[in-house]
């Protein structure tokens, strides 16, 4: 199992802080939008509107890929609910990263990447970037 095959999925959730132009969440978030996959941000704390949610009710679809850009034991809580939801792939980007989040994947049958999804669009020649914005 490799990173690509959450790429191929077009339905995705960012969980972080997408509102804030200077974050990676929200770049990920628009470059994700800007190459035509579904993408709902997500943040407990973020007013809802402009594809950004902050309940699991109010969603406009499934998603099927979860990318954490939160520190690992916020991602932890959230699983529980992504796995119910329908997520079957978990990109976990640096900094979101936890044995217990792998784990947890591993035992509910969930991809997990540690991975950043900038990265692999800009490594597919769809990404918006010319260097890794992690650097």
């Amino acid at each position: 199992m490799n990173i690509e095959q959450a790429m191929d999925e077009r339905r995705w959730m960012v969980l972080g802080n997408v509102t804030a132009p200077d974050k990676v969440a929200h770049q990920i978030f628009r470059a994700l939008q800007d190459h035509g996959y579904e993408v709902v941000g997500f943040h407990p704390k973020a007013i809802s509107g402009e594809g950004v949610y902050n309940d699991w009710t109010k969603l406009p679809f499934n998603p099927v890929v979860l990318d954490l850009v939160v520190r690992p034991e916020v991602g932890l809580e959230f699983l529980a609910d992504a796995v119910k939801a329908g997520v079957r792939f978990v990109v976990a980007q640096p900094g979101a990263r936890s044995e217990a989040i792998r784990s947890f994947c591993e035992e509910h049958h969930v991809g997990y990447f540690e991975s950043c999804a900038l990265v692999a669009l800009r490594e597919r020649g769809r990404g918006p970037l010319t260097e890794n914005p992690l650097e």
